[in-house]
């Protein structure tokens, strides 16, 4: 449900951003001679709501605290400076900034200083929620003051349970504690993303366990009297409090970094997160970028909204803007589902292959030749995909092989949805008449005895799949797609085309042509016509990428 929710909201935000109600405070970033990354490597920000992702040490965070910087009260030596064991790299390095529709830079001058362009900066509002530094006031009482490592546990154990009192017996804030409730639309998306059910939550912070300031959460339950605080009630309770708690409060037109917002949340829960955060940019206008390795937070997203930081053999760290989802999860070494392309002869195997290649998308995407060719295909390839619902499996055909678009079912009034209408949409659109296809349905089909019904019923399920899972080359024949007589006289020396391959009537003869005439090789002709198409990238090239994309992204 929450990935239907996330479609929805995903639509709304790119209409929004189409009419200029959601605005990008940040559209770009530029980096130059920084740290890690590749020199002059470019961020883009084309979703109100983008995800980096990328392996440990690749730079992700970084994103996040180059963004910072443009926040009121930040200055660049104050997140990026050197020390004597740490030289900072950062010499040279100059990070420019499209903001608000203007360009504005800064420039590492020396060490410990930065200069900043005559334009200057102009500060926005940023909020920056760190998950991973969000404990609760036990917790951080055991595992990071002074206290912990004074006493033993159970002396700890007894000057906490000591001290807790002094929490409850106030009700008034003082200058050792301070307490509120979260309001009740804080409250509501708390219980919406933990599907829990608290009645109230009320967060207390308080100086009482050894001196600095932390945070106790008193939970209570819509069932039942019990109250409890965070350390009973879970480091995800905890952590989404906090983080809602935030948002809620962010100014609207802010951006909003949080690094990692997964930590200890369930995949459902994350889900929800998303959900919530999509929300919140539609009615507070936020600009929100997070850092991830995530599955569930970036699996619905669309490319705009996906930045891959990937982390090059040579430790440099290249981004990739507008990235499909399966390819962000390679490098994190998640391997997505590999779904697979049956084409009906060699030379279309090849060039997609190929492409593949090019494109780095190979691990996504199988591609076969099964002999036997269109027909074979149509009627036992398909029918066995159809039948069974296998949605993982693509077909794609030569060009030649395309008659007519198959109709949306839902706009056809049912009165005319009989078998007849279903038969001639069947020869209209596959190109075969459907009595050619054995349905295999229940009956005795020599005694005449099928159900007729059940046999209607899988030549509609054959027509869906063909109208989703079916796609043809943008040519009638793949050789169409690769054939270049410039290419060839260059490969093969000559500045003439034989008379014999001016009179063959289609690309594949000529081709086969070609080779006879030279004695080359007719695997070696192909191989290079193939490696010079994609070479060149031209607009069939880019054509067939869409398609793959789009198989790849379904």
């Amino acid at each position: 449900m929450e990935y239907r929710d996330v479609n929805q909201l995903v639509e709304t935000i790119i209409l929004m951003q189409k009419k200029g109600v959601i605005k990008n405070r940040i559209d770009k970033i530029v980096l130059k001679h920084f740290r890690g990354f590749l020199d002059e490597s470019e961020i883009q920000f084309q979703f109100p709501l983008t995800a980096v992702i990328g392996k440990n040490g690749s730079g992700k965070s970084t994103i996040l605290r180059i963004i910072k910087l443009l926040g009121k009260g930040d200055i660049p030596q104050n997140e990026f400076f050197e020390t004597n064991f740490d030289n900072g790299n950062l010499t040279g390095t100059e990070i420019e900034y499209s903001i608000d529709g203007k360009t504005e830079k800064i420039v590492y001058v020396e060490k410990n200083k930065w200069g900043i362009d005559e334009n200057g900066i102009e500060h926005v509002d940023i909020a920056m929620i760190r998950p991973k530094s969000i404990v609760g006031a036990i917790d951080k009482s055991f595992l990071y003051d002074n206290i912990g490592q004074q006493v033993n546990k159970a002396n700890q154990v007894k000057y906490l349970i000591k001290q807790s009192q002094k929490i409850q017996q106030s009700p008034e804030n003082t200058g050792k504690k301070k307490r509120r409730y979260i309001s009740e639309a804080e409250l509501d998306a708390v219980n919406y993303i933990l599907q829990s059910h608290y009645s109230s939550i009320e967060m207390i912070k308080h100086k009482l366990f050894g001196g600095t300031w932390a945070t106790t959460a008193l939970f209570k339950k819509e069932f039942g009297d019990s109250e409890f605080c965070e350390y009973n009630a879970g480091s995800g309770e905890f952590l989404v409090v906090n983080i809602i708690e935030q948002i809620e409060h962010i100014k609207d037109n802010s951006i909003l970094l949080v690094d990692e917002p997964e930590i200890s949340l369930h995949p459902g829960a994350q889900r929800r997160l998303l959900n919530y955060m999509l929300r919140v940019i539609i009615t507070k206008k936020l600009q929100i970028v997070f850092s991830t390795h995530s599955k569930e937070l970036v699996e619905c997203l669309p490319p705009e909204a996906i930045i891959c930081v990937e982390k090059q053999n040579n430790d440099i760290s290249q981004i990739k803007n507008n990235v499909l989802p399966k390819q962000a999860f390679l490098e994190i070494e998640i391997m997505p589902e590999v779904r697979q392309v049956i084409v009906e002869d060699d030379m279309a195997c090849s060039i997609i292959t190929e492409i593949l290649r090019a494109e780095r998308m190979e691990k996504l995407l199988n591609v076969i030749y099964i002999p036997g060719g269109a027909s074979n295909l149509k009627k036992h390839i398909i029918p066995t995909f159809s039948k069974t619902n296998v949605d993982n499996q693509f077909i794609w055909f030569d060009g030649d092989q395309y008659k007519k678009e198959v109709p949306n079912f839902q706009l056809v009034l049912e009165k005319d949805k009989d078998e007849k209408y279903y038969k001639n949409v069947f020869k209209e659109c596959v190109g075969i008449e459907a009595k050619n296809i054995d349905w295999c349905p229940d009956g005795n089909a020599k005694e005449g005895r099928i159900n007729k019904q059940q046999e209607l019923q899988m030549l509609v399920q054959y027509l869906e799949y063909f109208k989703n899972n079916v796609f043809f080359l943008p040519k009638k024949i793949p050789e169409d797609i690769v054939y270049n007589e410039d290419y060839l006289k260059k490969l093969l020396g000559t500045e003439d085309i034989p008379d014999s391959v001016l009179q063959e009537q289609n690309s594949k003869a000529k081709i086969k042509k070609w080779s006879e005439e030279s004695g080359m090789s007719l695997q070696l002709i192909e191989q290079y016509l193939v490696f010079q198409f994609v070479k060149v990238k031209d607009d069939i090239y880019e054509e067939i990428v869409s398609t793959l994309l789009k198989i790849i992204g379904e």
